[in-house]
């Protein structure tokens, strides 16, 4: 018997025109926010360029775990590390943009939908704290652009969305 393939019965789709990034000022309990402290949030998905986001994921170290019964080492999952991570928005003439809501050393929660903000669907939420606010000096034909890194505080995934 073949083996069988992986098939979930999903629904292939681009991140654009999708995908939700929201700055939560405050969230109790980062596994289950309410549907209350998402909306008391801020919509950021228009602001940021598509190739804008950087990291918001978590890779774990390993451990060897060598012993007299074998010549090979083996490994176990170590701890994880939260990686460095930023998001890049677009500047306004009138330096009405994400330097009105989001300044260095603040804390809150940014969530990130994948799927769209789709009750029921998944979204990982991630607690940080802004870094520096860096307007990039590109110059030229680009559009101007701020980034602002993010240290990675706490995180939960695949959290139902409300």
């Amino acid at each position: 018997m073949p083996t069988p393939a992986l098939t979930f019965g999903g629904v292939r789709y681009i991140g654009p025109g999708t995908r939700k990034y929201y700055w939560v000022p405050t969230i109790a309990t980062i596994a289950s926010p309410t549907r209350l402290e998402l909306n008391a949030g801020t919509d950021l998905s228009g602001t940021i360029p598509t190739d804008g986001v950087s990291g918001f994921t978590v890779t774990t170290n390993f451990v060897d775990t060598p012993d007299f019964g074998t010549v090979t080492i083996t490994k176990i999952p170590g701890l994880d590390t939260l990686n460095d991570s930023s998001i890049t928005f677009y500047e306004s003439s009138t330096s009405v943009d994400i330097r009105a809501l989001i300044t260095p050393r603040l804390v809150g929660y940014i969530t990130i939908m994948l799927e769209g903000d789709v009750t029921g669907q998944k979204m990982n939420v991630f607690k940080v704290q802004a870094a520096a606010v860096s307007p990039d000096q590109n110059g030229g034909d680009k559009a101007e652009t701020i980034t602002i890194g993010f240290a990675l505080l706490a995180y939960s995934f695949g959290v139902a969305i409300p």
